[in-house]
């Protein structure tokens, strides 16, 4: 009889995973509700995610349910951010993935500040690894993905002559 009243949640956690990975994959497309009336960016999902919902959530009395939604985005976060592989690259460091980009342009200093702070203390620990360990040196003077061999002036000469006559 116990086992009828036991709550299992998750699902919450995994529709704002979700979101970040939309917001990470395509950040410039749209979503228009109600024949174009309302216009919501992918970019802006997590955040709508984070503000909207844990109160209409707390609201039915569902707190628990809020929380593994705030969690689910942070961890799908980190994941995507600091261990996913793409190729030679691990994670995706750029600005426009930045923890601050889930908060509005005002709060992005104070957000910075925090998150730089916490990212340093990860490393410390071994919780995250080290931004040079993501990629070599070498890569990176070479372009990242790049292949081991050039190409002479006479190959892309005769490469354009190949094409030229096709």
């Amino acid at each position: 009889m116990l086992l009828v009243n036991i709550r299992i949640n998750g699902l919450a956690s995994i529709i704002a995973g979700f979101t970040v990975a939309f917001k990470q994959i395509t950040p410039e497309h749209n979503i228009r509700l109600f024949g174009g009336s309302i216009n919501i960016s992918f970019n802006n999902l997590p955040a709508i995610f984070m503000t909207v919902v844990p109160p209409l959530l707390f609201l039915f009395g569902r707190t628990s349910s809020s929380i593994m939604l705030n969690t689910g985005i942070f961890i799908s976060w980190i994941y995507l951010r600091f261990y996913k592989r793409t190729g030679d690259i691990r994670g995706d460091l750029s600005e426009a993935f930045s923890f601050a980009s889930f908060f509005p342009e005002f709060a992005h200093p104070l957000i910075n500040v925090i998150s730089n702070k916490t990212h340093k203390l990860a490393i410390k620990m071994r919780i995250i690894p080290n931004t040079t360990d993501y990629i070599s040196l070498e890569d990176l003077e070479m372009g990242a993905g790049s292949d081991d061999y050039t190409i002479d002036e006479a190959e892309i000469e005769a490469l354009a002559e190949s094409e030229r006559r096709k």
